[in-house]
């Protein structure tokens, strides 16, 4: 059947300052009867915000002196290689290091003469017997079968293309044996920048003095005061994620000439770090599968994954999920954690599933406001949103610090302003405590200069219904 919605009526205007016309023109009556209390047409707007994801304890946040930051990170301990190119079989081939896996411009790769190496297709066991590093992205590397019988790829009389090579160790290397070449561990370099993040807003002398007629809170503080400060930290908020999550690096010029500003480098977000170096898993739209969910445990567990995850849902995701759950194991205990849900299946069935644990890792399923488009702006539309059917799902702590300590899967970094603070506040005109001016309004003033540190993206997933 056909479903309407709200008619649609815009929520907010942007303007240099609050006058009495703008506040209280349609506040204003001669009848006193009026119900005092402001309502609030969505009721209480709150979203998924860095505050509930400290409360998780996956977030914490550190300071920065300068304008970019970065932390190290080391890559895997176990070297391989995949063959560049299709290789005739052989008890003794020749084949080229595959394109992905130089670096130093070309002029390195991790073949070493005396590696033992286990052909990954066929479970053969071979052996590095030279190596030619003279020609950088093309280094080339003479292998023997340990048994003398013909190396080749599973279902092949030829090493394939993409077949890979993994390495074992120096464990055949005869007796009096000489120095081998040593594999140096590599480190990656994760940079990232801060971006600005400012709020404004001005009241002026006649509003300022104007009778308050409905009341915003019991304490009897001007407009300003409660609805303006709460309404900006609310959108802080929400804006603040928002950034951390999409922000990428501004590259065009001139995008803030028309307020004074200088250039910006924006900020690189934790579903850029995801989409570069996490994994992708693709569901069928509408009606994922128990196959589909196994995918995602097999990256999480290939690619570094922890033992607890958020996933963070659009709602067309989270209900697709939650018939999933209903459908799969409304008779059964064996797979979700009722515990989360007070420890009973009613409780389940009547709030759907919140937690689910397969694989040995246990997914926290939330609806995030912030990848629906109604839930936060209150607008009906009938063209499909990027986010729809979209979930990520965000490692709780992961065990990857230098002697395996638990570590946080973000950190909001933050760079030190002159006062110290995170976030400076301030009011500035000819009402305000200090800094006074001679217009008659009061400004309040709020900015703050911050980014997003990722640690081990790989330990992240997009869940996407195509």
């Amino acid at each position: 059947m056909a479903t309407t919605s709200p008619a649609y009526s815009q929520g907010s205007i942007a303007t240099s300052q609050f006058n009495s016309p703008i506040l209280f023109n349609d506040l204003n009556s001669n009848d006193r009867s009026y119900f005092k209390d402001l309502v609030y047409k969505f009721g209480d707007e709150k979203l998924y915000s860095m505050v509930l994801m400290a409360m998780q304890q996956f977030v914490d946040t550190t300071s920065t002196d300068n304008h970019t930051f970065y932390h190290y990170e080391k890559r895997q301990s176990f070297p391989s290689f995949a063959v560049q190119s299709n290789v005739t079989g052989g008890a003794s081939i020749t084949v080229t290091v595959g394109a992905n896996d130089y670096y130093e411009a070309g002029n390195r790769s991790p073949i070493r003469a005396g590696e033992t190496m286990l052909l990954a297709s066929s479970n053969q066991l071979v052996q590095i017997v030279s190596v030619n590093t003279a020609t950088p992205n093309a280094h080339t590397a003479v292998i023997a079968s340990l048994d003398g019988s013909t190396i080749a790829s599973a279902g092949s009389g030829n090493v394939l293309a993409g077949d890979l090579l993994l390495f074992r160790g120096a464990t055949n290397v005869g007796e009096g044996s000489t120095i081998l070449n040593g594999i140096s561990p590599l480190w990656d370099k994760i940079t990232n920048t801060i971006t600005e993040h400012r709020d404004d807003f001005t009241i002026t002398d006649i509003a300022h003095m104007e009778k308050q007629e409905v009341r915003v809170a019991e304490n009897g503080q001007p407009y300003y005061r409660d609805i303006a400060v709460d309404e900006v930290n609310k959108r802080w908020l929400a804006q603040q994620f928002w950034k951390i999550m999409e922000g990428v690096p501004v590259t065009a010029s001139g995008l803030n000439a028309n307020i004074g500003g200088g250039a910006t480098n924006g900020t690189k977000g934790v579903i850029p770090f995801v989409k570069s170096a996490g994994s992708t898993v693709q569901y069928t739209a509408g009606a994922p599968t128990i196959g589909d969910w196994q995918s995602l445990v097999r990256q999480l567990k290939y690619y570094g994954g922890a033992s607890t995850y958020h996933v963070l849902c659009d709602t067309l995701s989270k209900q697709a999920l939650d018939n999933f759950f209903f459908t799969q194991f409304h008779n059964t205990y064996d797979m979700v954690d009722w515990k989360h849900l007070g420890g009973n299946k009613e409780a389940a069935v009547a709030y759907g599933f919140d937690a689910f644990r397969i694989g040995g890792i246990t997914f926290g399923l939330y609806d995030n406001p912030q990848f629906t488009t109604s839930q936060v702006y209150k607008r009906p539309t009938t063209i499909s949103a990027g986010y729809d059917n979209y979930a990520l799902a965000i490692p709780q702590r992961q065990n990857i610090g230098r002697n395996g300590e638990s570590l946080p899967s973000l950190q909001l970094v933050w760079q030190k302003q002159p006062n110290g603070e995170r976030v400076t506040t301030f009011e500035t005109g000819g009402f305000a405590m200090q800094n006074k001016t001679t217009t008659m309004n009061r400004t309040f003033t709020q900015i703050g200069y911050y980014g997003v540190r990722v640690f081990g993206a790989n330990g992240f997933a997009q869940f996407v219904g195509v």
